[in-house]
């Protein structure tokens, strides 16, 4: 019983990571004010407060995303204080060989249009960008399902551990011998051999007749 809702957990929580991770990256908003080439330098209207910096490419089939060292330039209107910009590396989220990883956070003091430059060594990397957005409302969840994944996981291998271990420390069973063949059983199988003896000419009739005799006698 505990084997199958160990097992539930495991399957349940593997599930929700897969389709948390496909809806973060289907509904959220990493892209939301748009995106810059890199190497390249346009103006993105931002708004007041937090925004997410993802670096993105496409036709990717890897696991995990690196992130090549990038810079990042902004000027921002006359008189307004320049953001904050905080690294904060995210997890990867790739669907159909389209993948994102956040970079940084941005604290936009305030809204309006910024001269915005990307620089940094991309490789073979396709069509490589930087997205300027907010943080999806799935994030959460995904870590949540992460650790779910990782618990149930562990707990699926400990189990499997424990009943191994039982198994191999049970005591042995007793088999009993079924059949337990009795005295007369006994004496007409000695008859049956010597029989066969005086039949093949190693043993003589008197030979023969006094092991029979002390057959029967239970000597």
């Amino acid at each position: 019983m505990i084997t199958i809702v160990v097992g539930l957990a495991a399957v349940l929580s593997v599930g929700g990571l897969i389709t948390t991770a496909v809806l973060s990256f289907v509904a959220d908003k990493y892209s939301a004010y748009g995106e810059l080439p890199i190497p390249g330098s346009g103006v993105i209207d931002l708004p007041a407060g937090e925004v997410t910096v993802s670096f993105h490419v496409r036709g990717y089939g890897g696991r995990g995303l690196s992130v090549p060292p990038l810079t990042l330039g902004i000027i921002g209107p006359a008189g307004v204080a320049d953001p904050q910009v905080t690294e904060d590396l995210g997890a990867t989220v790739s669907v159909n060989d389209d993948a994102r990883r956040r970079v940084w956070v941005m604290q936009v003091p305030t809204a309006g249009s910024y001269q915005i430059t990307a620089k940094g060594p991309i490789g073979g990397y396709v069509d490589p960008r930087l997205a300027f957005g907010r943080s999806g409302s799935f994030d959460h969840l995904l870590w949540v399902f992460v650790a779910l994944s990782v618990v149930s996981t562990d707990l699926a291998i400990a189990v499997w551990w424990f009943r191994r271990r039982s198994r191999r420390s049970a005591p042995p069973v007793a088999v009993s011998d079924p059949y337990v063949p009795t005295d007369e059983a006994v004496r007409l199988e000695q008859l049956k051999n010597i029989a066969a003896l005086r039949d093949s000419g190693a043993m003589t009739d008197r030979e023969f007749e006094a092991e029979k005799r002390r057959i029967l006698d239970g000597k």
